[in-house]
């Protein structure tokens, strides 16, 4: 798919140069945007006799080299204003909906009258205006959706939602082929379903069977209501997500794939799903040797005969505080049952992981990592996003890789494990 790229120059000096000036771009915006299109090659010439900017010393040549020139002339013209940063600042520092909203709205429409103006005194492809536009729009209407859930879930502000706060979900549709080029529309198709028709609520949270009701309900959603490419589209990106960030059950997979119609698209997820696991069900857990609060060394096999639950979590993250409660319930629920809840805390310094240890009264067998263990284990268990859990059995082999979290049916998956061994 076509798609929007950074590009960055670095400049080594020659240590013969006497001065540095004379051998390097001496100027720290040395990034910006170009756009890459398949079947194309996109020519980028640098003249480095210039002191300026990067963007005002480069040329592109190709057939659709006037759309990077676009990204180019816009970064000049806002001086490398970033939108998406600004907006994404607006969503976590914003008092009130209507605040949030009227920024949100003006940012975006500074966009919109830029690609217009541009466009009608340029030779921009329609193909790509559709594109762009609905980039920004779709970015924006993602933020929007997701504000309720910021506000109140990581920012504790609980403030009534406006009663016409979801009206700009009329200025666009959601079945919309003109944007099917876009990431930021299907992201927000998917924060639409799971925000919007399909919520997590107060009840539904104690219904256990709530994940699996709405994983179906996503599906049959996107198959009804979109066209056929973008409900493929759309079905394939949420389990490719799922596949990098998580364990996703091989009986999710099939429901995933059963939809989608593509077959170069099965194809691609196929592989993906039975190459991406670094650690399977049945193998050996990788050992680690840290330190717990108590400066003690603690290793993997001082919990032999155990089923260990590991939580990787840091004390920035919002989301792994919010499950500590969750670690501390299956803390008391086995705390007479060879079952050990271990919590490695990761980009962490000493004093914080020990304040967060004492603030939120972490009952889990709390472990500090730090140095090259850190490098180590994000490796070898395959840790790219936090909180990341996983489930080992008596024997240290791998039970789950990537498991969801605790709330979601993790004591059931340890009961099952409990009796079998």
């Amino acid at each position: 798919m076509p798609q929007k790229v950074s590009l960055s120059v670095a400049f080594v000096s020659p240590k013969s140069a006497s001065h540095p000036s004379d051998t390097m771009l001496y100027n720290d915006e040395r990034n910006t945007t170009c756009f890459l299109v398949p079947d194309d090659t996109l020519c980028i010439t640098i003249d480095f006799s210039r002191r300026d900017s990067l963007r005002r010393c480069i040329k592109y040549t190709g057939k659709w080299a006037q759309v990077s020139d676009y990204y180019k002339n816009k970064e000049i013209f806002f001086h490398k204003t970033d939108f998406i940063r600004l907006k994404a600042i607006t969503a976590n520092i914003a008092p009130d909906y209507e605040s949030f909203s009227r920024i949100i709205d003006s940012l975006t429409q500074m966009e919109l009258n830029y690609l217009k103006n541009y466009y009608n005194r340029s030779l921009l492809p329609k193909w790509f205006v559709d594109y762009e536009e609905s980039d920004i729009r779709y970015f924006s209407y993602g933020l929007k959706i997701d504000e309720p859930l910021l506000m109140k879930g990581m920012r504790g502000i609980d403030k009534p939602i406006p009663k016409d706060y979801y009206s700009f979900l009329k200025e666009c549709p959601l079945n919309n082929q003109a944007a099917i080029l876009s990431i930021y529309y299907f992201l927000s198709l998917d924060s639409y379903f799971s925000m919007i028709q399909m919520p997590y609520t107060d009840s539904t949270q104690k219904d256990t069977s709530f994940a699996s009701k709405r994983l179906k309900g996503f599906i049959t959603n996107s198959v009804k209501n979109y066209d056929e490419n973008i409900s493929d589209i759309l079905l394939a990106l949420k389990l490719d997500q799922g596949i990098s960030n998580w364990h996703v059950p091989i009986e999710e997979y099939t429901l995933y794939t059963n939809a989608i119609r593509s077959t170069d698209l099965k194809k691609y997820l196929e592989r993906r799903y039975f190459d991406k696991y670094v650690l399977k069900e049945g193998d050996m857990a990788p050992n680690f040797y840290l330190k717990n609060e108590n400066n003690e060394s603690v290793t993997l096999k001082n919990f032999a005969g155990n089923i260990v639950y590991i939580t990787f979590w840091f004390t920035g993250c919002k989301p792994c505080i919010k499950e500590i409660p969750d670690e501390n319930h299956l803390v008391e629920v086995f705390k007479n049952d060879k079952v050990k809840i271990v919590s490695i805390c990761m980009n962490s310094s000493e004093e914080s992981w020990r304040e967060c240890i004492e603030k939120y009264g972490i009952k889990s067998i709390a472990l500090l990592c730090r140095g090259n263990w850190e490098k180590i284990l994000k490796e070898k268990y395959d840790v790219n996003a936090f909180p990341h859990h996983a489930i080992i059995d008596k024997q240290s082999k791998i039970i789950i890789n990537k498991w969801r979290n605790p709330s979601t049916d993790a004591e059931e998956e340890i009961r099952k494990y409990l009796t079998k061994q």
